[in-house]
């Protein structure tokens, strides 16, 4: 009976209260947070998965099957409004910052919740880098380790945060313009004017809190940099080479199957969970039902939403397409005879792509994948081809006709994500656990998110040098000038 007490102490001790915030931005947001809080669930923590509804959409995912799911409904519909109305009327991300801080005002006056979940006490908090509004509501609850999760490749402005290295020479900006791995010097600089989208927001952001809480808030941007460690959901292998600091770890690929061996058959169509194809242009799903036409040999499965009668019409004389409003991606991808995989390019959707070796074709929408950046980290690679939404029949030919050499580079990524040393819920529990058994890690963040810009990239001894280069050259001319016009006078100098 001894044992048994002493063993349950222990089991009390290992355990942590986590937190594990996820605003309803997106399905496959919500899907990503829910592993992570399921995996730490099933490592025996208590895991709360707190969603604020602001798409009110959480009744349609199923994003946790062992945390304790908290959702917080009520919210306007503005930000739902402005995404799904994305792709008619392009809207500024900096109005759907603005519009997402605005939703996350509503939930912070909602005290009585904030009162509820501070008497919980909570040992760790997680929460994405799509804004650090999380950052500041972990604060206010008191939660002394923070993990800082990334969804999709780290952002220039988070990267920025905590002082890593983000040479924009040849890392794409996450969100911007479509930038390959070797850009241009128009492009360079564009990609250097992008990293600085969010810092506005992030003023903003801190004004708010601290007209509620006062002027002696801490700054957002302080709060997130000292974040005991990140965890960034996407895999080496699947994006471009960087370099990275010693408390950021990838634990890309979380919560899903393995591959399986495919022969020749089916090509699987899917614009994600925010894309509404009856809200498409014509042209966009004619271009998708043309590619279908040049390609009988293929059966294609195209996930359609229940109102799109357009595109139900174009294809209802094929005998090579199934229309469904919803298809279970993962066992679809895994399946022998699936060939292709025609997406727009979520993140969630190429990690899945590239664990069951499946080819990309990709037609970006939203966010990150604006820019194109995840479809050129496949592109990079041989295994994906990006498009714009008028190129799909041209692309995808290109695609069939070119199959086998994208199979085996498909192949070979599938294979280095399956046999590298550690898994991702390995990595995601041990480091938590390790966090917390020791109070934080701060001897592992970099200095050099304090650092002011100019210190930082040495501009402080670079502009000096540079200036005291150009006025000694200045100089030197000048000097020249007057020798040069001593040896050699004018010719009226030397009449006289």
């Amino acid at each position: 009976m001894l044992i048994l007490i002493l063993l349950c102490g222990f089991l009390v001790v290992d355990s942590y209260k986590i937190l594990v915030f996820s605003p309803t931005i997106s399905r496959s947001h919500m899907i990503s947070n829910g592993r992570i809080a399921d995996e730490l669930a099933k490592a025996g923590h208590h895991v709360v998965l707190l969603e604020p509804d602001f798409l009110n959409i959480s009744h349609t995912v199923q994003s946790s099957k062992v945390a304790h799911r908290m959702t917080v409904s009520g919210f306007s519909s503005i930000l739902h409004d402005v995404i799904q109305g994305e792709y008619v009327q392009k809207h500024s991300n900096a109005r759907r910052i603005r519009v997402l801080k605005s939703s996350f005002q509503d939930f912070l006056s909602r005290e009585d919740l904030i009162e509820k979940l501070r008497a919980e006490k909570f040992d760790a908090y997680f929460g994405e880098q799509i804004n650090l509004c999380g950052h500041g509501l972990a604060y206010i609850l008191g939660i002394k380790s923070h993990f800082w999760v990334s969804s999709c490749p780290i952002s220039d402005y988070m990267a920025w945060l905590l002082g890593m290295p983000q040479p924009s020479s040849y890392i794409p900006s996450l969100i911007g313009m479509d930038i390959t791995h070797r850009p241009s010097y128009w492009e360079r600089a564009q990609n250097i004017w992008s990293t600085f989208l969010y810092v506005q927001f992030a003023l903003e952001a801190t004004e708010m809190f601290r007209k509620r809480y006062g002027a002696n808030f801490p700054n957002l941007e302080a709060i997130a940099a000292d974040s005991d460690m990140v965890f960034v959901n996407t895999d080496e292998f699947v994006d471009f080479p960087r370099p990275t600091l010693p408390h950021v770890v990838h634990i890309g690929g979380l919560g899903e199957g393995s591959s399986s061996k495919r022969s020749k058959g089916v090509v699987y169509f899917s614009l994600g969970t925010l894309v509404n194809t009856s809200s498409l242009p014509a042209f966009a799903m004619r271009a998708v039902v043309d590619a279908v036409k040049k390609t009988p040999d293929y059966h294609f499965i195209l996930v359609t939403d229940s109102r799109d009668h357009f595109t139900r019409h174009l294809s209802e004389a094929l005998p090579n397409v199934f229309l469904c409003s919803w298809a279970p991606q993962a066992a679809l991808l895994s399946h022998p005879r699936l060939q292709a995989f025609i997406t727009h390019g979520g993140y969630n959707s190429i990690m899945e792509a590239s664990r069951y070796a499946v080819p990309l074709v990709t037609i970006p929408f939203y966010f990150d994948q604006v820019s194109l950046r995840n479809s050129r980290a496949a592109e990079l690679n041989g295994w994906g081809i990006p498009v714009n939404r008028f190129s799909l029949p041209s692309k995808w030919q290109l695609l069939k006709s070119n199959f086998c050499r994208y199979k085996q580079a498909a192949v070979r990524i599938s294979t280095l994500i399956r046999t590298k040393p550690f898994k991702s819920s390995e990595k995601l529990i041990k480091y938590t656990e390790f966090v917390l058994m020791n109070g934080g890690v701060k001897e592992l963040l970099a200095e050099g998110r304090r650092l002011p810009f100019l210190q930082y990239h040495n501009l402080d001894i670079f502009i000096p040098l540079g200036v005291a280069f150009i006025f000694a050259c200045w100089i030197f001319f000048r000097l020249l000038c007057t020798i040069f016009f001593i040896a050699f006078p004018p010719v009226k100098q030397k009449l006289q």
